[in-house]
């Protein structure tokens, strides 16, 4: 049953992920109508499954002794009414309204799987504001049915705890059609820099993925020759450089699984290189990147030995000459540094560290992309150097702000072998 419990709550939230998704897609123009009309007839399945699957479970747990009344068999109405007028007879106060929705919902997901109408049922449905046609189902249902599911859920729970929530007014929630489920889609220009970015992200990941399964084929195979203990044996790194040495050569010998591949390649490369041009060009060149490394790095920095998390939005002070001021007592007499030097450098590593938050554009042009299109190594090696510094100088500030510590980027030193095995 815990199965069943996890894979209809996965599936409630994918569907409510779902309806902003399809809905907000900037390459994707649909008509809401029908689009709404046909995730809340999905919906609906789901959500009268998710509740019934929830009642199975926690009956074990009733102390009301209610659950049972909607568990055994009968007409649905007597099912319904009957689990109502448990809650009440406990002194439990519930919203009757909520209790009428369920109805009208288990009718219409009834409809739906059937594919048939019951009159009967029809007016009911039409009663409790939902339509008489599956395909006039709107936005304003999917609140409604998401609201009564989740107070049902919050009943459900009740039974476990009745005496917490005797005398009280349980109301229904979330019956909105102002919904943020129900985003406008609009972009703004900020949100063009985080599409680069994840654009980024699935290059790299597709690279990687067709890449490892190259390797692990019979042709490329890293490793060909060796016995399962002898691979064992090996570390990491003398793993990586094999598998390195049979991605290099599938590239080279021009495997189609790999090279197919270089358009995508030199297409992650004109992103990245807006996305620079939109992020970081306007503030940071690469003097300013060296310099702050420089600084943040230094033997002369110590970020363990004062309150540095305070400058953490320094960007907003640059002009503020107390914050120079501070910086310049914590740094003290003697100095090797200045003030500006610091707030500079941190400004710098702040801004890298929102701009590169993670490895991606060092792994995808150090590495995936050399392999996949070994003929323009150059210009890639030149993007790798950039992104590795702005990676470094991000983690760099985040572990002196965060953590007070120092960053080890030695797996990222200037000769790194892992590039140099796949560009040399």
């Amino acid at each position: 049953m815990d199965e069943f419990i996890d894979t209809y709550s996965d599936d409630l939230g994918l569907i409510r992920d779902a309806i902003t998704a399809f809905r907000t897609h900037p390459l994707r123009a649909y008509n809401l109508e029908l689009l709404d009309a046909s995730l809340c007839r999905i919906l609906l399945v789901f959500a009268i499954g998710s509740f019934e699957v929830m009642l199975e479970e926690w009956k074990n747990y009733d102390e009301l002794d209610a659950l049972k009344n909607y568990l055994q068999d009968g007409a649905n109405r007597d099912r319904v009414t009957g689990l109502c007028t448990a809650f009440q007879h406990a002194g439990i106060d519930v919203d009757e309204n909520v209790f009428h929705d369920l109805l009208a919902i288990k009718y219409l997901r009834n409809t739906i799987v059937h594919s048939n109408w019951s009159e009967n049922q029809k007016k009911w449905i039409e009663q409790r504001g939902f339509p008489s046609d599956t395909r006039k189902l709107n936005q304003k249902h999917i609140c409604k049915i998401l609201g009564v599911v989740e107070t049902l859920f919050l009943y459900i729970f009740i039974t476990r705890y009745p005496t917490t929530f005797r005398n009280k007014n349980l109301t229904k929630t979330g019956d909105s059609s102002s919904s943020p489920l129900f985003d406008d889609g609009i972009l703004r220009m900020r949100d063009l820099n985080i599409i680069m970015w994840n654009n980024l992200e699935r290059i790299s990941s597709k690279l990687h993925s067709d890449i490892e399964c190259a390797t692990s084929g019979p042709e490329y195979d890293w490793t060909e020759g060796r016995e399962n203990k002898e691979v064992e044996q090996l570390n990491r790194f003398q793993q990586r450089q094999l598998w390195l040495r049979a991605a290099k050569r599938a590239g080279e010998e021009g495997y189609e699984p790999i090279v197919r591949h270089r358009d995508l390649a030199r297409e992650a490369l004109a992103f990245w290189k807006e996305y620079v041009q939109r992020t970081i060009a306007p503030d940071l060149d690469q003097i300013k990147v060296t310099n702050a490394l420089e600084v943040l790095g230094g033997k002369n920095f110590d970020p363990s030995a004062h309150p540095w998390p305070i400058f953490q939005k320094l960007s907003e002070l640059s002009d503020d000459s107390e914050a120079l001021v501070l910086i310049g007592k914590l740094l003290g007499k003697g100095r090797a540094i200045s003030p500006r030097q610091v707030a500079d450098s941190l400004k710098a590593g702040q801004l890298a560290h929102n701009v590169v938050p993670n490895i991606t554009p060092v792994s995808l042009f150090g590495t995936y992309s050399p392999i996949v299109d070994p003929q323009s190594k150059a210009e890639y090696n030149r993007e790798w150097k950039l992104a590795r510094q702005l990676f470094i100088l991000g983690r760099t500030w985040y572990s002196g702000i965060e953590y007070g510590e120092k960053f080890d980027h030695r797996s990222l030193s200037e000769q790194n072998p892992i590039y140099e095995e796949v560009s040399k």
